[in-house]
């Protein structure tokens, strides 16, 4: 099975919220997964803004940007 990940549904995989269990899911079962191009960039933005609301902490957010770069190679 081939999935396409929009950014809102992508980031569920690295940030704990509703629909994250059917992403890892999904993300498990697909044979190949597609994302635009920009979904990296839209991605760090919601990092950025989920650190500005203080929901994650700054050492959170540096991880999870090396975790999104990595997945991204």
């Amino acid at each position: 099975m081939n999935c396409f990940f929009d950014t809102s549904a992508l980031i569920k995989n690295y940030i704990e919220e509703t629909g994250s269990e059917k992403v890892s899911a999904l993300m498990e079962e697909a044979d190949e997964i597609f994302v635009s191009k920009i979904t990296i960039i839209e991605c760090f933005s919601t990092l950025k803004r989920i650190l500005s609301e203080r929901l994650i902490s700054k050492s959170d957010y540096i991880r999870l940007k090396k975790e999104i770069l990595y997945d991204f190679e």
